[in-house]
């Protein structure tokens, strides 16, 4: 597939594009595209990289054939070639690597990098939803995102067929307890505990311990963006509580009820209900899958339909407060339905395929 470079964005048809959604853009490209620098010299992608979601360049370990050679690098994304400088990133080492800068607007006369730069095609306001949501009540909504909701549910409890260990347990928890830019700090926190040392030391040791391998981790936490409840400095001590709960659970004997029960007292509301609906109970579902206690699934499934948040997403909230109720948005299984609803329909060409607009 090939692209030409745009036109200017005059059509009434087209907007501005906003970063993500060049990032995730370039990411869609498969080996082969062809696309072109604003002189008009082919661009063919062979491997379009990884998301980088950390630190900065956006995109890692991209390879492109350019100038009749193969070149390796990394990707920035912008909606315009100055907001490298409004950023700073010629001031950041991190940015040495960036081979390309890939934008959605461009001016030969603007301030820019020196860097080839790529201008992705326009898109179309027929992006957005297509339905008519005036038209739909959340009873139409409900009966769409219901399966989708058992399908997540489903693949939450499959990540665990291969390993359901309670280390595997505690490793997917570290994407909950570092939500927004630490996910691979907790992750590379938690490889680092010795287990045989942690529940050789008392509880108040335990915390120092873990606090001590915190700071001494070879990559810097992120606190930008990240609310102060949500910080590592306030997450690390539950993440401690959170370890010294799943071991000292039986996790063949115990009632789902009280596990959950346990952990609801624990954690506070949010945390709670995001680490009981993505890890323990699909956890739980999981050792009944593997001891044919197909029953007992269904009582774990119930309580995971229980669960509420004390918030909803933006990204659900801003497409779908106009067709159902906030309160229903907040339990927890029509909040998983809707991401699911999102991540398969919401794309563009899509739409003809909604559950809901049938």
């Amino acid at each position: 597939m090939s692209y030409a470079v745009p036109t200017e964005l005059n059509n009434s048809r087209i907007r501005e594009m906003p970063e993500k959604y060049i990032v995730n853009r370039w990411l869609s490209f498969t080996s082969g595209t062809r696309l072109h620098d604003t002189n008009g010299n082919p661009v063919i992608i062979i491997n379009p990289g990884k998301l980088n979601s950390y630190d900065g360049p956006d995109i890692q370990n991209v390879l492109v054939y350019y100038n009749g050679e193969f070149v390796q690098g990394d990707i920035e994304c912008h909606r315009s070639p100055s907001e490298w400088f409004i950023h700073g990133h010629e001031k950041n080492n991190n940015y040495e690597s960036v081979i390309m800068h890939v934008v959605g607007r461009y001016s030969p006369s603007g301030k820019q990098p020196k860097l080839p730069h790529i201008v992705l095609p326009p898109y179309e306001k027929n992006v957005d939803c297509l339905i008519d949501q005036t038209q739909i009540n959340s009873q139409t909504l409900m009966k769409a995102v219901r399966p989708l909701s058992d399908k997540r549910w489903n693949s939450f409890i499959s990540n665990y067929e291969n390993d359901d260990s309670i280390a595997s347990l505690i490793q997917s928890a570290c994407t909950i307890f570092g939500t927004k830019g630490n996910e691979l700090a907790f992750g590379l926190l938690w490889n680092e505990i010795d287990i045989k040392v942690y529940f050789s030391l008392s509880n108040n040791e335990k915390l120092d311990y873990v606090l001590a391998l915190s700071n001494a981790l070879p990559i810097e936490w992120r606190s930008a963006g990240i609310r102060p409840f949500a910080r590592h400095e306030k997450r690390i001590p539950l993440f401690v509580k959170f370890i010294n709960l799943v071991y000292s659970f039986d996790w063949k004997n115990d009632r789902v009820e009280s596990i959950a029960l346990v952990v609801k007292k624990t954690l506070p509301h949010g945390l709670a209900t995001e680490i009981l609906g993505n890890c323990i109970l699909p956890f739980y579902g999981s050792q009944l899958l593997a001891r044919n206690q197909l029953n007992m699934i269904a009582d774990t499934k119930r309580i995971w339909d229980s669960l509420t948040l004390p918030y909803v997403y933006g990204k659900i909230d801003t497409q779908f407060s106009t067709c159902i109720d906030r309160r229903e948005m907040k339990k927890f299984w029509v909040m998983q339905g809707l991401i699911e609803l999102q991540n398969r329909y919401c794309h563009q060409n899509m739409c003809w395929a909604c559950p809901v607009n049938r």
